[in-house]
C-alpha cells in the first residue's frame, strides 16, 4: 500500500503510514530487561531444578553405600524393604509434582485386581488475588480447586516396588514421597544396636533420608510459586505493542523487507519469551525426569550392574589378622590398632619424663 501510493505521487497519504524510530529506540531497552529478567528467572529455577534432583541423585547413592556397608546389621528382609522405598522415592516426588494417571484406553486394558484407586488429587488454579472469594467457592468450578480421580497399575513403577500390605496407606497419603520418608526412617530407626551399628551410624543414614524430604519442599516451592502473573502479562503485552508498531518506522527504509524482517524479529522476540515461559515450571517436560528416576531405581537396586557393584564392598584390603571379612572383626582390629598406638604414645610419654629429656604427648 505504502509503495502504491509513492507509484500514484500520493507521497502525503505515504508518509502519513510512516512514524519515527524514536519511539522504538527508546523503549527497545526497557523492553529488553523485561525478557531478560523473566528468562534469567527461569532458567534461575530451572538450574535449581536441576541441581534438586542432582541431590536426590546423589543421597540415594549414599544410603544405598550405607546399607551395603551394615547390610549385616540390618539384616536381609529390612534392606530390601528400605531398597524398595529408596528407589520408588523418586517416581513418587514425580508423581507429586506432575501427577501421571492412566487414560481411559489405558484403564480398559488393565483388569481390576491390578487398578490402584488413588485419593483424589487435588490441583489448585491460581487466582489473581490470594483472599478471593471464588477461590473458596464450590460452586465455581473455573476459581476453585479441582478434584480428579486418579487411577494407576500396581504392576508398573513405582507400586510394584512398594509392599502390598501397605499399598492403601499410600494411596490415601496426599504427600507419597513424604510416607516413603518417614517409612525409611522408622526402618532405620527400628535396627538394634550392634558393635558396628551405634547412634552415629543410625544418624547418618537419617540425615540422608532428611535431605531427601526436604527435597520435596524444594521442589514443591518451585513448582507452586510460579512468576507473578502481572508481571508475565505486561512483559508480553510490550512485546506485543511494540512488534505491531515496529513496521510503521522501518517501512520508510525497508520497503518491501519490512515484511521478512517482521518476520524474523517476531520469530527471534517471541522465541526468547517463549523459553523463559516453557523452563519457568521445569518439572513439566524441561528436565526429563524419567530418565534420572530410571537411573536411581537402577543404582539403587543394583539393576545396572547385575549385582557387581557389591564386589566393592568384599574382601576389604585391610592388612590385620583379625580380617575375616566380617564388619565387627575389622572394629575390632581398628580398636586394638588405636589402643596400641595409645600405649606407645604414653610409654614415650613417661620414658620423657623420667630421663628428663623431650616428652612425645597424644595428639589432641
Amino acid at each position: 500500500l505504502h509503495r502504491s501510493l509513492l507509484i500514484l505521487n500520493q507521497a502525503k497519504f505515504a508518509s502519513m503510514m510512516c512514524m519515527s524510530k524514536l519511539p522504538h529506540s527508546l523503549l527497545v531497552s526497557s523492553l529488553g530487561l523485561l525478557l531478560v529478567f523473566k528468562t534469567n528467572s527461569a532458567y534461575g529455577r530451572f538450574q535449581e531444578g536441576r541441581q534438586i534432583w542432582e541431590r536426590i541423585q546423589s543421597k540415594s547413592r549414599d544410603l544405598t553405600r550405607m546399607m551395603a556397608l551394615y547390610q549385616h546389621d540390618m539384616t536381609a528382609p529390612r534392606k530390601e524393604r528400605v531398597q524398595n522405598l529408596l528407589a520408588a522415592f523418586p517416581y513418587l516426588l514425580r508423581h507429586h509434582i506432575n501427577p501421571r494417571c492412566m487414560s481411559k484406553e489405558q484403564l480398559d486394558a488393565v483388569p481390576d485386581p491390578h487398578k490402584l484407586q488413588l485419593e483424589d488429587e487435588v490441583f489448585p488454579i491460581d487466582t489473581r488475588f490470594e483472599d478471593s472469594v471464588r477461590s473458596m467457592d464450590p460452586a465455581n468450578n473455573y476459581a476453585c480447586s479441582s478434584h480428579r480421580h486418579c487411577t494407576v497399575d500396581k504392576r508398573a513403577l513405582p507400586w510394584r516396588l512398594l509392599p502390598a500390605k501397605s499399598l492403601n496407606h499410600i494411596a490415601k497419603s496426599r504427600n507419597r514421597a513424604l510416607w516413603v520418608c518417614d517409612r525409611m526412617s522408622a526402618e532405620i530407626a527400628s535396627i538394634p544396636y550392634t558393635n558396628t551399628w551405634q547412634n552415629r551410624e543410625r544418624l547418618t543414614m537419617l540425615q540422608h533420608v532428611n535431605e531427601l524430604s526436604r527435597a520435596i519442599g524444594e521442589c514443591e516451592r518451585i513448582h507452586q510459586t510460579l512468576v507473578p502473573i502481572n508481571y508475565a502479562r505486561h512483559c508480553l503485552r510490550s512485546l506485543t505493542l511494540w512488534l505491531l508498531s515496529l513496521p510503521f518506522a522501518l517501512l520508510d527504509d525497508l520497503g518491501l523487507k519490512t515484511g521478512v524482517v517482521m518476520m524474523v524479529l517476531s520469530w527471534l522476540m517471541f522465541g526468547v519469551y517463549q523459553i523463559g515461559y516453557s523452563i519457568e515450571d521445569p518439572f513439566q517436560g524441561s528436565i526429563r525426569l524419567s530418565i534420572i528416576c530410571d537411573n536411581i531405581r537402577r543404582e539403587v537396586l543394583l539393576e545396572s550392574e547385575n549385582g557387581l557393584r557389591y564386589t566393592a564392598f568384599d574382601d576389604c584390603p585391610i592388612e590385620n589378622d583379625a580380617d575375616t571379612g566380617d564388619p565387627s572383626s575389622v572394629m575390632n582390629a581398628m580398636n586394638s590398632e588405636d589402643s596400641q598406638q595409645h600405649v606407645l604414645m604414653d610409654d614415650a610419654s613417661s620414658d620423657g619424663n623420667n630421663a628428663g629429656d623431650y616428652a612425645y604427648a597424644p595428639v589432641q
